[in-house]
């Protein structure tokens, strides 16, 4: 799967990674921490492949991946999902764009590190927020700002529209879908203990 970012990249504060892309500074995380590939994969419910794809820049996780990622690596997830603002300079969001979909980090820099991440999510039409049905421990919270959601928490699917809101356990196995033929906005809040 090819990347196509905008808006900003996705960069690490440096601290246990010394920056370079999502992959490079993901295998250093990984080899300093002593895991192979296979043993990440494992204890992050992912697949060998999938990491090595990570690794070479050949896709980017969802956010439900990445912080699952910062806690078996021992970092926090603002390693993976920020870089630092310039000096004087307002924030700005940083999005980051797959095939279907596309996010920006909503979190001030300095609070990135707390237990509560905000973002806005675009999923392009008809198509769903990849990979089919993830999970993570916590809450989350998702209020339509345009469009259509179909979501999947488990068992249950349920349709939203705008101005519509869902909040669940996230450590059920859930996906998005649009199934509308405009582009569906999305704030997204997780809370992660």
């Amino acid at each position: 799967m090819s990347v196509k970012q905008t808006g900003g990249v996705i960069m690490a504060k440096p601290s246990k990674s010394s920056g370079g892309s999502f992959g490079q500074r993901l295998k250093k995380l990984r080899e300093m921490e002593g895991f192979t590939v296979s043993a990440l994969a494992e204890l992050v419910g992912m697949k060998p492949a999938q990491i090595e794809k990570l690794e070479a820049d050949a896709m980017l996780p969802p956010v439900a991946d990445i912080i699952r990622l910062a806690r078996v690596l021992s970092v926090e997830p603002s390693v993976f999902m920020s870089d630092a603002p310039t000096p004087g300079r307002r924030e700005r969001a940083r999005a980051t764009r797959t095939a279907d979909y596309a996010y920006e980090t909503l979190t001030p820099e300095d609070q990135r590190d707390s237990h509560l991440m905000a973002f806005r999510v675009k999923i392009d039409p008809q198509s769903a927020h990849k990979p089919v049905g993830y999970q993570h421990d916590g809450e989350e919270f998702i209020l339509v700002l345009s469009g259509k959601l179909t979501i999947k928490v488990g068992k249950k699917t349920t349709t939203l529209a705008t101005g519509e809101s869902i909040q669940f356990d996230s450590s059920q196995r859930h996906q998005l879908t649009n199934p509308g033929k405009e582009q569906t906005v999305l704030l997204v809040v997780l809370y992660t203990p």
